[in-house]
């Protein structure tokens, strides 16, 4: 029955097509003749077309069609060679002078290639160019290897040709390379299909290969792939490229064939596909190369990666040719209708002794008269052009009730065809089965993509589910296509940097923390607990409602995330956990098939309503999910509870829901009451009425009059706007419309307030049952939204709760408490008495405050004397610096000091003799003074103080200062040596001398004679003297 479904919506929604309009013209056609007519004059229409054997049939398919069908005049095509990939080139020959307004050098481009990374198509209205959508299926380049060829599994990658010992295999024989060879130089002509600067002889060989063997590419023509010779040296391959013209279809055939007989040697070729060589589906291999965005674009350029194919054509054939404007806007080619068309080709292709001109000619009138009704559609003449809606639906998911969606999205294009708000636009729906699955979502999404009405793809309505929406909405942004869902009510996907265009006419659940706040404030609950499954989007709210609860005073501590995967172990200690932590209020967003293992534990533990536990469940479950004996049957599920004891379990159980509609008596976009919709939905002619109404209709129906109101804003606006709808222009003009969004609709107030999520009411469902076969669904509450647009919180409103419509089955019958315990005795009792407060965490804070005040005040004492000392250090080290340099002209290297031996120790360390060298004395004996290594800075400006003083002494009878090692440690003095050591010492040795008769005539004796010691005495007294004289004083 789904499938029937399925294909009624289809047969009812996709446009039917009629060939009556025959309009390929005969000979004896009278119908008046056309002209592009441009400042009064005729003029001609230039169709550019490419090398490409495709690209040159389809642009002659055009020519036939725009000279017999819609009977213009001078239309010529012009072969335009070069880098078709850079499609700067094909708009500035389209652009035409955009100062002195003349006509374009070339008018229309079947087939402009759009790399994903081009920026230059999504500028184009800086021109007078018009992008009419896509003009065929994705195109890329690629090196290809027949599959005959295939030798080792692991060829198909790039990596296989980094090293000369694999590339060997695609070398082709010597006899082989000869006779390739003999094909790069043009017929008649000195001049190589490669002229490059890096060619030499039509071929490409890196340096690496001329020692070593390398793989054989074969390439067409340069000026289209020259750009590989920057990916072989980036990615350092072993290949070497022959470029061989026009030959390259013929050489590789050949080659094939031949190589195979021997299956020694492979074969690869650069090319693009789909093109005459390479279609999809035929038996050759696609080398595998990284990703473009691996490397530098402007280098790799991404040519391996899939480019969109664009119809651009000079954009004044809107006003100056109308019918080929209108026309452009429905011709295109899809990925079957090129591969007929090379199948035509390659049965002519051997036709040598017909003009090839002619041989395309004639292609091109055949697939024309083989699709006449698609010719018919290019040409008819409708007054309404058509736009159309992607639909997604979950078609085949019964959880959604999806045909009631599917009907209200289609009355609705109905209803606003009827308004008028779209004079000369039809609004149509397009109906395609999501099935809840994102890879299913994302190939309808792509269908759309390759289809030739993509450029009239207002935007896509759907999916329905969270999980399904974030690919989506992740990657239309790359197509500049509007995603507006009508269930998806995950909270992540309101970022708007990841998620531009975006919109929702269903509340995000994260609208849900305000109600859960304000619910539990009312009922007196500060205790909840939450289960869920991990990995799905619909219950990210749960984080941030976990953050506002504990914000006010509200414990929220277990957020349990199971497996997805069925883990009844994992659900059982989760359960557990939260009962020993007497948690009674349970927040359980589960999918059905979870839900009822869920909650089959929790009657096997007691924690049920009956036991004083409270549990909020999703309101999108099915309505009989708890139908334990029915699923098992179903789905051959093994719930151990049966039905009965499932009621018990959840008996009592709340619900928070988007309001699905508005009051009954409110008016609608079809100025009927939403009463009045409902019924009206429920006789629409392929509603299945076995289902019951689905709560998501009404948000499926208002989400196709968002577009239909932006639509209107937009014509009114520019109604070039309608014309570029993927244009980053159009698209983010539309997001602002749509943000502005404010109507009545049929599920109430359409409001966005400038954000991505529609602003609606919430209702507190609970759900209870008078037995086992009467379940009843009451709404005991209602939030209420601001309903100012400025509001700064957006999400905040008021709730409204009626209490006694609450059944609670707890004993009693009175409203169940939170779980939490009476608080345990303060800790600090005695204080808290003392200073007159009641609540003990305020004593807490007390005390914990007077404490650290007091320690503050110490550490504070203890950090200004450390501060004292710091300070006086660091004047100590300003100093130093000065001193040092003062000192600088005294400093010698101290490769010219030898220290030998220690003379003794100071007051800042030791002293040593040596020798040092000075330029003028030579080597001279000397003392050296060293001061301690790691010594302070106080005590290295005494030690350099003291040389500082030392350096001015200039007297016979005081030590002089010789030179200074301060760079580095340890920081050296270097003075005059006393051979002979100090005098005190040296007088002490020989008093015994002194008037010993024996011994007065010695050398001893006479060192210590009156006269010595007299003059000893005066020198003694001259160097104090001297001293006096400058103020200093000898310690």
């Amino acid at each position: 029955m789904r499938q029937f479904l399925v294909l009624f919506f289809l047969l009812l929604l996709v446009p039917r097509f009629h060939s009556s309009n025959q309009c390929l013209a005969s000979k004896n056609d009278k119908t008046a003749k056309k002209y592009l007519r441009y400042n009064g004059h005729p003029s001609a229409i230039v169709l550019e077309t490419s090398r490409r054997k495709v690209h040159q049939i389809t642009t002659r398919i055009l020519k036939i069609f725009l000279e017999e069908c819609l009977k213009y005049q001078n239309v010529s095509i012009v072969i335009k060679n070069g880098d078709f990939s850079k499609s700067s080139s094909n708009i500035h020959r389209l652009s035409g002078s955009l100062k002195n307004d003349m006509l374009p050098e070339t008018t229309i481009n079947l087939e402009v290639w759009v790399p994903p990374y081009d920026n230059v198509i999504g500028s184009i209205s800086d021109y007078n160019i018009t992008d009419y959508g896509i003009g065929g299926p994705p195109v890329r380049f690629g090196w290809f290897v027949p599959t005959s060829l295939l030798l080792l599994p692991q060829m198909d990658h790039w990596r296989f040709f980094t090293t000369s010992e694999n590339a060997k295999y695609f070398k082709l024989p010597s006899e082989k390379m000869n006779n390739v060879l003999k094909s790069t130089r043009k017929p008649n002509s000195t001049r190589y299909y490669c002229q490059e600067y890096f060619c030499k002889n039509g071929l490409y060989t890196p340096n690496r290969c001329k020692n070593a063997s390398c793989a054989t590419l074969l390439a067409g023509f340069s000026d289209v792939t020259a750009f590989i010779k920057d990916h072989i040296e980036r990615l350092k391959l072993y290949v070497e490229v022959v470029w061989v013209g026009p030959h390259l279809q013929q050489i590789v055939s050949d080659m094939t064939f031949e190589l195979a007989k021997k299956n020694q040697t492979s074969l690869v070729f650069l090319t693009w596909t789909p093109s005459i060589m390479v279609v999809p589906g035929e038996p050759v291999h696609t080398i595998v190369f990284p990703q473009c965005e691996v490397y530098d674009k402007s280098l790799i350029n991404c040519q391996y990666d899939m480019q969109k194919v664009a119809i651009l054509a000079w954009s004044k054939l809107e006003h100056y040719a109308n019918p080929i404007h209108k026309a452009l806007l429905r011709i295109g080619f899809d990925l079957l209708t090129y591969i007929e068309i090379i199948k035509l080709y390659r049965k002519r292709a051997h036709q040598n002794s017909i003009n090839q001109d002619q041989i395309l000619y004639e292609i091109a009138r055949e697939w024309l008269l083989a699709n006449r009704q698609s010719t018919s559609n290019w040409a008819r003449s409708d007054d309404k052009t058509e736009l159309y809606i992607g639909g997604i639906f979950p078609l085949t998911e019964s959880n959604y009730n999806s045909a009631s969606i599917a009907s209200a999205a289609h009355m609705a294009t109905n209803a606003v065809q009827r308004s008028g708000i779209l004079e000369n636009y039809k609004l149509k729906l397009f109906v395609d089965d999501g099935k809840c699955q994102p890879d299913v979502v994302m190939k309808v999404f792509i269908n759309y993509i390759i289809q030739h009405q993509f450029n009239k793809l207002v935007g896509i309505l759907g999916p329905a589910c969270s999980d399904t929406v974030e690919p989506l909405a992740g990657e239309s942004r790359h197509f500049h296509t509007v995603v507006i869902s009508y269930s998806a009510e995950g909270s992540s996907f309101s970022d708007r940097k990841k998620y531009p265009y975006f919109f929702r006419t269903i509340g995000e659940n994260n609208q849900y923390q305000q109600v859960y706040l304000q619910l539990l404030n009312k009922l007196k609950w500060s205790k909840i607990g939450a289960l869920s499954a991990d990995g799905h989007k619909y219950t990210e709210y749960l984080a941030h409602l976990q953050v506002l609860l504990r914000k006010n005073n509200i414990t929220f501590d277990f957020n349990n995330k199971f497996p997805p995967q069925e883990n009844i172990e994992n659900i059982k200690q989760y359960l557990q956990d939260m009962m020993e932590d007497n948690i009674h209020i349970i927040i359980g967003d589960v999918y059905d098939n979870i839900a009822r293992i869920v909650m089959c534990i929790a009657f096997e533990m007691g924690m049920t309503s009956q036991n004083s536990y409270v549990w909020f469940l999703p309101s999108w479950l099915n309505s009989d999910w708890y139908d334990t004996d029915k699923y098992n049957k179903k789905n051959n599920e093994t719930v151990w509870c049966n039905t009965e004891q499932m009621v018990q379990a959840i008996n009592g159980y709340f619900s928070l829901s988007h309001a699905p509609y508005g009051p009954n008596d409110s008016l609608t976009n079809e100025n009927i009451t939403v009463k009045q919709w409902k019924e009206k939905l429920k006789n629409y002619s392929f509603y299945n009425r076995r289902n019951s109404l689905s709560e998501y209709a009404g948000y499926a129906y208002d989400a196709v009059w968002m577009y239909a109101y932006a639509l209107k804003k937009l014509y009114d606006e520019n109604p070039t706007y309608l014309l570029e709808l993927h244009s980053e222009n159009t698209t983010k003009r539309m997001v602002e419309v749509l943000k502005q969004t404010n109507f009545q609709g049929v599920s109430g107030t359409i409001q966005f307030r400038n954000q991505a999520s529609r602003i609606s009411v919430v209702n507190v469902i609970q759900c209870y049952f008078k037995n086992i076969s009467d379940k009843q669904m009451t709404t005991v509450a209602v939030f209420h939204p601001n309903n100012l647009i400025n509001d700064q919180e957006p999400l905040a409103g008021l709730l409204s709760l009626n209490e006694s419509l609450i059944h609670w089955f707890s004993p009693g019958g009175i409203r169940p408490t939170d779980g939490i315990l009476p608080p345990p005795k303060c800790l600090v009792e005695s204080f808290k008495n003392l200073v007159g407060v009641k609540d003990c965490e305020v004593a807490l804070v007390i005390a914990n405050f007077l404490g650290f005040g007091f320690i503050g005040v110490v550490l504070s004492f203890i950090f200004i004397q450390i501060y004292k000392v710091k300070k006086k250090e660091l004047e100590q080290i300003k100093n130093l610096p000065l001193l040092e340099g003062r000192l600088d002209r005294w400093e010698i290297p101290r490769n010219k000091l030898v220290i030998n031996r220690k003379l003794g120790e100071g007051a800042f360390g030791d002293v040593y003799g040596g020798e040092a060298y000075f330029d003028e004395k030579g080597w001279i004996p000397v003392a050296v003074k060293a001061l301690k290594v790691g010594s302070k800075s106080e005590e290295k400006l005494d030690f350099l103080s003291e040389a500082e003083v030392m350096k001015k002494f200039d007297h016979k009878n005081i030590i002089k200062l010789l030179a200074v090692c301060i760079r580095g440690e340890p920081t050296y003095t270097i003075m005059e040596l006393m051979l002979y050591g100090d005098l005190k010492t040296f007088l002490l040795a020989r008093r015994h001398l002194v008037n010993d008769i024996q011994s007065q005539y010695c050398r001893e004796a006479n060192e210590v004679s009156s006269k010595k010691l007299t003059m000893m005495a005066l020198d003694v007294a001259l160097a104090l003297s001297y001293l006096a004289e400058r103020k200093i004083v000898h310690r």
